[in-house]
């Protein structure tokens, strides 16, 4: 798990790490904090690379909340030797499905909601 914001944020604003979600931001949005300016970074990125002035009318704001970004699958070395011998196409055992070294090219991180007492960083997350 890494204790830090994915360090590919595709834009910046105000001082806040904006990254689009799903296949081209098709998705929705998730924005670095979870304060002023992340929505002000909202604003702007909804008015620069969205060419809109406002939240799409299918817009969901979810509730400010603090996630855990992992960076690796998860799997032992055991687990992955078991892998590469049986030749499958998906390791089974990854706890972070998509992350290298079982996928290396599928996904780069992955935000989990953090658990009370657990330690995470805020996000704004937005689905459209």
């Amino acid at each position: 798990m890494s204790a830090s914001y994915p360090a590919d944020a595709w834009h910046t604003f105000y001082g806040r790490g904006v990254w689009p979600t799903g296949e081209c931001g098709d998705d929705g949005v998730m924005i670095e904090g979870a304060d002023r300016r992340s929505y002000a970074a909202l604003s702007c990125y909804l008015r620069e690379e969205r060419q809109e002035r406002g939240l799409p009318e299918d817009a969901d704001v979810k509730r400010p909340r603090v996630r855990r970004f992992h960076t690796e699958c998860g799997c032992t070395p055991e687990q992955h030797a078991k892998h590469d011998q049986n030749g499958a196409g998906v390791c089974e055992d990854c706890k972070h499905w998509g992350l290298p070294p079982c996928e290396p090219e599928l996904y780069s991180w992955s935000p989990e909601l953090a658990g009370i007492n657990e330690p995470g960083l805020p996000v704004l997350w937005v689905d459209w």
